[in-house]
């Protein structure tokens, strides 16, 4: 398992984004989350919507690159109001990459923190658990494993004489 920390890598998020070049910290980071079998993607909610470092690797991300993959999506916040920006944020984001998110997202308020683990319907552990449950079925069914994606290989039908076969 390898864990990212954003905040450890935005002057490299940047630099990319002005450059389109990773430094090899950079690199290692994007080839960690594009190669792996499943991720779990969590960012802090700022004005009801994911935050502009995790938007900014997105961003640098080839948009194919996550095709396939299996996700799980969490948030924290303030207040639980808050909760559904994983559904109208975080899903969307993850569906135009063609990733394949769990049907449970994991929202995390200040009142699962220490406030006896009571928020909505269920306890933060009871969600995490069964969004976990969901992942490992997807990661146990996906193919991805199987794919090796070459960032430099010619589309398929391609011609050397310059043309593509129908």
């Amino acid at each position: 398992m390898t864990v990212i920390e954003l905040r450890d890598l935005a002057h490299d998020v940047t630099n990319n984004l002005l450059t389109g070049f990773p430094s090899a910290k950079l690199d290692e980071a994007i080839r960690a989350v594009t190669g792996a079998d499943g991720l779990i993607a969590v960012t802090p909610i700022f004005t009801t919507s994911y935050s502009g470092l995790f938007k900014s690797f997105i961003d640098i991300l080839d948009p194919q690159s996550l095709a396939d993959l299996p996700v799980l999506l969490g948030a924290t916040g303030g207040t639980d109001r808050h909760s559904l920006s994983i559904d109208y944020t975080l899903r969307p984001l993850f569906t135009y990459l063609h990733a394949v998110a769990v049907p449970t997202g994991v929202y995390a308020a200040s009142a699962d923190w220490g406030g006896g683990g009571e928020s909505g319907s269920s306890t933060l552990p009871t969600r995490i658990a069964r969004a976990a449950g969901e992942l490992a079925a997807l990661v146990a069914v996906s193919d991805r494993s199987d794919r090796v994606i070459d960032p430099f290989a010619l589309p398929e039908g391609f011609s050397p004489s310059g043309s593509f076969r129908a």
